[in-house]
């Protein structure tokens, strides 16, 4: 491995852990703080002309727009995730027209399960849910917004709403932890260690998320190891994403019928 792919991997790291930062409402210096060090990594991606490291940028700096634009927009949640799902994967898409910038996204297939990798998924699911909700009963946290606005909602239109957060929001984790990074930082340091690497992102993304603190983080980067490993048994995010659809799903629900 030369200097070169060191740098490089060294900027999608980057890119990996300040795209994880969550954004709030009025809290300028953070958002200051991040943008600030996005637009520093970015200025060395386009230096070193790595087009790993572009790409990458081009997804990450645009997942931070989406989110800021929100936060200080006073977005409804809802729609900013929305956003964010689709405006990054799309740009990253047309960087096809670029060949030195090719390929750009890879990873966006369904995959190949084998009968291995279906097993492990339904494990992990079953797992999941049931940390999820020993973690819930046990620490009993405050849910998000969107999901506190489910609880006067009658039963089936807050079940559609959790159906619908689940679907819509797996969507840019997968694409950035499993799809980008992952994909980007195995080109330069090799599979394994971008794995572990997408894991603790996964992790540190959910600090302050459900599961959140240092426990959260670390069950969530357990569940992000395995995800990384049937990201890479299957070759693209189809069976990692339904995995994070079934976790949210289980999320909403603890969110809209056990902690309000």
């Amino acid at each position: 491995m030369g200097g070169r792919a060191w740098v490089s991997g060294g900027v999608i790291v980057a890119a990996a852990f300040l795209g994880s930062v969550q954004l709030h409402a009025g809290d300028w210096a953070r958002s200051l703080e991040v943008g600030g060090g996005l637009a520093a990594v970015t200025a060395v991606a386009v230096g070193l002309r790595s087009a790993s490291a572009l790409r990458t940028m081009v997804f990450v700096d645009l997942l931070f727009a989406g989110y800021a634009a929100g936060a200080h927009g006073g977005w409804y949640p809802a729609v900013t995730v929305a956003l964010v799902c689709v405006v990054p994967g799309a740009v990253l898409l047309g960087c096809n027209r670029w060949p030195w910038l090719r390929p750009a996204a890879p990873w966006l297939r369904w995959g190949q399960p084998t009968s291995g990798v279906v097993r492990l998924a339904m494990v992990t699911v079953v797992v999941s849910a049931a940390a999820l909700t020993g973690w819930a009963l046990a620490t009993h946290p405050v849910p998000s917004p969107y999901y506190q606005g489910l609880q006067p909602m009658p039963l089936w239109l807050a079940v559609l709403g959790v159906l619908g957060g689940a679907i819509v929001n797996a969507i840019w984790e997968e694409a950035l932890f499993r799809g980008v990074v992952l994909t980007e930082l195995a080109a330069n340091w090799g599979i394994w260690p971008a794995v572990v690497i997408q894991a603790l992102a996964t992790g540190f993304a959910h600090l302050n998320g459900f599961p959140s603190g240092w426990v959260g983080m670390a069950m969530t980067a357990t569940w992000g190891l395995v995800l990384g490993i049937v990201r890479v048994r299957t070759g693209g995010v189809g069976i990692p994403y339904v995995i994070h659809v079934f976790a949210d799903a289980t999320i909403g629900v603890l969110a809209a019928l056990l902690l309000l």
